[in-house]
């Protein structure tokens, strides 16, 4: 796809999938480099704390899509990182969107995540499942519901428009493919496919019951890299905050030291901007 084509699909659909922007021989050294890591220490902080991802991570390729996407202000602030397991995880529709109260039917929330997947996901369970152009449709909950009958919310009412599901789909993704979904999408990881019918999505909620003799199996050990970046933003701003203060990541923020120097100048080089409000939240909490 070209740039105009990146830019429609991910508009449209709330994310795109970029085949084969990496060939085989480049993505089999980018598992071996996670496999190595998760073997020698694992990943405690960033992914681009980590000297030997920090080169995947900031490949010039994956930049220039997330330039299309965002603009030419890229905003990192330190949530990333890899898996690399054969285990199976939760599997449900969710949103990364955590903090966003704002109606998506009529407001763009220019916050994303990537996916660098380095297995076969076509042929293959274990990849990425979304529901298409959910990004523009609310979270269905009581307090949405809520929204949509009341303007007493802090948040402001919903339009009705906001509660359409968007169909799911489960992504052919295959070594050297990059996906990149905004926040706000509804997906789940660990897809399960089928032996009988490969192209069948089924409800994530439901796959877990699955007899084991049916799916498609892993095509070896899951290895993935995830990593958010934004444009400068409210949005932007209101989730970096959820992420510094979040008890969940405490352990996190010590072990990140993307604002090391050489990193800095590495990409002040990219054109990509560093935030650094969680190691600023986690040395105050050491300094109290």
């Amino acid at each position: 796809m070209n740039a105009s084509e990146i830019l429609e699909n991910y508009k449209r659909d709330g994310y795109v999938l970029v085949k084969g922007l990496f060939s085989p021989s480049e993505t089999a050294g980018f598992k071996n480099t996670i496999a190595e890591l998760t073997r020698m220490s694992g990943l405690d902080g960033d992914a681009l704390s980590a000297a030997p991802l920090r080169s995947i991570m900031l490949e010039d390729r994956i930049v220039n899509v997330l330039k299309i996407l965002l603009g030419p202000k890229v905003v990192y602030f330190g949530d990333s990182t890899v898996r690399y397991d054969a285990n199976e995880g939760s599997r449900g529709f969710h949103k990364d969107s955590l903090g966003d109260f704002e109606d998506p039917s009529s407001t763009d929330h220019p916050v994303l995540r990537i996916g660098l997947y380095m297995q076969d996901h076509v042929r293959h369970s274990g990849g990425l499942k979304v529901r298409r152009g959910s990004h523009r449709h609310a979270f269905l909950g009581r307090s949405s519901l809520k929204r949509l009958f009341s303007s007493a919310s802090p948040h402001g009412p919903l339009k009705l428009a906001s509660f359409r599901l968007g169909r799911a789909v489960n992504l052919d993704t295959e070594p050297g493919d990059l996906v990149i979904w905004n926040h706000r999408l509804f997906h789940s990881g660990y897809a399960v496919r089928l032996k009988a019918f490969p192209g069948l999505c089924i409800n994530p909620r439901f796959e877990k019951y699955i007899p084991k003799s049916w799916t498609r199996p892993y095509e070896g050990p899951r290895a993935v890299m995830f990593a958010s970046f934004g444009a400068p933003s409210v949005s932007l701003d209101r989730f970096i905050k959820d992420r510094a203060e979040h008890p969940s990541n405490v352990a996190h923020w010590p072990a990140c030291h993307f604002d090391d120097p050489e990193i800095i100048q590495l990409c002040r080089e990219k054109g990509i901007d560093l935030r650094f409000d969680g190691l600023e939240k986690s040395r105050q909490r050491k300094a109290a």
